[in-house]
């Protein structure tokens, strides 16, 4: 019997005994076999199959309001309406359960081992790939003392450099043009990125990072749902502030959500501020000390950009 997405949504959760995600339903599915019952003929095609079902569960809900058979946990998580009738659900308790499901999520996808430090080198191995930038990581607690009832200006989890190289007929004219051939970028690093924290980090993001040329909120789980992205590009244009998809295992795979948009100029006030953070400064001191090299001299500039940021 073929399936539309949407049949094949209602049949995977008519199974389960809790609320799962749109992942979680393609996954179940795929495992029972229920993905190969699919009528739609584009469904080997389709990179993403379960931002397929998130969009297409909320265009039923939205469309069928009352009638729609489907129901949405405040956690971004799917079930059946009648179950919750039938096993008699208050709202708290379809929490609960979409809190559990997550935990197992969370532990069969190895998010649960996997802390905020540990992403600091694969994030430092896709910049290097990508964009043949050098990064540091940014101890926030290697900051000056201040004075009582003074403001602590926080620091990005992590920093980057890309070093534009130029032919001498290019450096000639970027001088002229007051073209500098230096980038900085700053970074927020997080497990992961929902409704319920996307205020907060993004916020944090803001504060810490937006001195910098680009501001990146980088996360290796972030919410799959239509709601979610929506709010997430409005920020993003609000704000300028992109959103990576860092994959863990493979860096190169990782994903940009929405790009940041690149300012021309850096607030160097907030950077003077931010200075009080020792390794902040001494990022500053070595960027500074590379660009004394000529850009003509690429293997120079590589080579203590390479000691510093340590490199192989």
């Amino acid at each position: 019997m073929a399936l539309t997405f949407l049949g094949l949504v209602e049949k995977v959760l008519n199974e389960s005994d809790k609320p799962m995600s749109s992942m979680q339903i393609w996954t179940d599915a795929v495992l029972k076999g229920y993905d190969k019952l699919l009528s739609d003929p584009n469904r080997g095609k389709r990179l993403t199959p379960w931002s397929t079902i998130g969009a297409l569960l909320y265009l039923n809900m939205k469309k069928e309001e009352e009638l729609s058979i489907f129901i949405k946990t405040s956690k971004g998580y799917y079930w059946l309406k009648e179950k919750i009738k039938f096993l008699n659900l208050k709202e708290s308790q379809i929490e609960e359960r979409a809190d559990k499901s997550e935990k197992e999520s969370d532990k069969s996808t190895g998010l649960d081992n996997i802390k905020e430090k540990d992403l600091h080198t694969p994030l430092a191995e896709y910049l290097f790939d990508t964009h043949k930038m050098y990064s540091k990581t940014i101890n926030a607690n290697a900051i000056s003392k201040t004075k009582k009832g003074a403001m602590e200006w926080g620091t990005p989890d992590m920093v980057g450099v890309v070093f534009r190289q130029y032919n001498k007929t290019l450096q000639k004219l970027s001088s002229q043009l007051n073209i500098t051939d230096v980038e900085l970028w700053a970074f927020e690093l997080k497990i992961k990125l929902n409704m319920s924290n996307l205020t907060e980090y993004f916020f944090q993001t803001v504060s810490n990072s937006s001195w910098a040329n680009e501001s990146w909120l980088v996360a290796t789980d972030i919410q799959d749902d239509p709601d979610f992205k929506l709010e997430l590009q409005r920020l993003n244009q609000v704000f300028k502030i992109g959103i990576l998809r860092l994959d863990y295992d493979n860096p190169i795979e990782s994903e940009i959500v929405f790009p940041a948009i690149k300012k021309n100029q850096l607030e160097l006030d907030t950077m003077n501020k931010l200075a009080k953070n020792k390794e902040f400064e001494e990022f500053l001191q070595h960027v500074s000390t590379i660009l004394d090299i000529p850009n003509d001299n690429h293997k120079g500039r590589e080579t203590m950009a390479k000691g510093y940021f340590k490199i192989k």
